[in-house]
């Protein structure tokens, strides 16, 4: 199909039927190569100026311009080229439409963002305007980021007058973004039985660290104070999951935090 044809639709059926699991995630991931290939590959052929970066290798990511760029105003567009795993379904890399829905891996985070992305940016170049329309398509968003870090370094954001993620929000705008930390932490002590706390393991020293011992539910140990949030900032609710090991103790325990706080929490 020709890309100066394709519809959005078009574009997002061809996108989710690219294997762009994230290989940090699952071993077996296929990476971002196949489809950065892809789009770099479509914008060219829509008449855009293509830019591929792979800082990391075997993890790319495409910068595609649409527009002049000659003095017009130059809005950012960003999406994610990778996706979680299939969860042993392969028939996810099938889109299917269901009513006017479309369903398939990646689908909804966030390849219909990246194909209504794209599509600007080529009608924007189609349409000749003065300023740029610029696709940041991305690696790794679903881990570390390694694309977006890598993006900003080869774009101006001095140069660039808006910016829009077009990961998918339900159609409402999102004017902030929650946090995001891991922590792990390894502790050294001896093993016990939590039966026998006189032992002393290593749950005594978490708990000296002001961490959650083994049976105490970790939002007691971790508590924030909530302020209120202006209803504008859809984020959701603050997150944190615990992960820990009950009986018997080991003496080296190890606690993997996920906190992901409201930016006005």
């Amino acid at each position: 199909m020709i890309a100066t044809s394709m519809t959005a639709l078009d574009l997002l059926d061809a996108l989710v039927r690219i294997d762009s699991v994230n290989p940090g995630l699952d071993p077996d991931g296929a990476g971002e190569v196949q489809i950065a290939a892809y789009v770099a590959r479509w914008g060219r052929s829509a008449g855009l100026r293509v830019d591929v970066l792979e800082g990391t290798t075997g993890r790319p990511s495409v910068i595609v311009r649409g527009g002049r760029a000659r003095g017009g105003r130059r809005l950012l567009l960003c999406g994610h080229l990778d996706t979680v795993g299939l969860a042993g379904n392969p028939d996810g890399l099938t889109p299917r439409i269901q009513g006017d829905r479309l369903y398939g891996r990646g689908a909804y985070d966030m390849k219909a963002g990246l194909a209504a992305a794209l599509i600007a940016c080529r009608d924007a170049a189609l349409a000749g305007i003065d300023g740029e329309v610029i696709v940041a398509a991305v690696a790794d968003e679903e881990l570390a980021s390694l694309g977006i870090a890598e993006a900003l370094t080869h774009l101006d954001p001095a140069g660039i007058d808006a910016a829009v993620v077009t990961e998918p929000t339900e159609r409402q705008a999102g004017t902030a973004h929650r946090g995001f930390a891991w922590t792990e932490i390894t502790v050294t002590g001896v093993a016990a039985h939590g039966s026998r706390p006189h032992q002393r393991g290593p749950h005594v020293l978490l708990g000296r660290l002001g961490l959650p011992r083994p049976g105490r539910h970790p939002h007691r140990a971790l508590r924030t104070r909530r302020r209120r949030r202006p209803r504008r900032h859809r984020v959701g609710q603050p997150l944190r999951h615990h992960h820990r090991r009950h009986c018997p103790h080991p003496a080296r325990p190890g606690l993997l935090l996920l906190n992901r706080p409201n930016p006005h929490a």
